[in-house]
């Protein structure tokens, strides 16, 4: 079950957000070998003049940003398909978001099947008890 969490700069009204949701959905997918139907998209929006690289703010620089958080279980995925998601997911989000710092980036956070999960049950008891 990956849970994606995407900050982007700027407003709502500033992006295609179901386009964005959905590819960003469908590469997860795709790449990391993932189920749609229990894929979590978390978007938030923070302004530019809150939004900062070293010391200064994105609205002075008159750059965007965004930050990919994407939670997967432990040794679920290779370093290729990895290496694969960041790329492709880098660069359809600078297709679609103007003036794009270069230091806008993705995470993805590899956590132990006892200690993530969802319904109240660990990825490793999930895949263990096949439910």
């Amino acid at each position: 079950m990956p849970a994606i969490k995407l900050l982007l700069s700027g407003n709502r009204e500033d992006f295609d957000v179901v386009s964005i949701i959905r590819n960003l959905t469908e590469m997860t997918c795709n790449i990391l070998k993932k189920y749609e139907n229990q894929t979590m998209v978390i978007l938030e929006f923070v302004e530019r003049d809150s939004w900062f690289i070293g010391t200064q703010s994105l609205a002075s620089l008159e750059k965007n940003s965004f930050k990919v958080d994407v939670t997967i279980t432990d040794q679920t995925c290779t370093k290729e398909q990895k290496t694969l998601y960041m790329k492709e997911v880098f660069n359809f989000l600078k297709e679609h978001i103007s003036q794009l710092h270069e230091h806008s980036n993705i995470h993805i956070i590899d956590c132990k099947g006892d200690s993530y999960g969802y319904g109240g049950k660990t990825q490793d008891y999930i895949y263990y008890n096949k439910e």
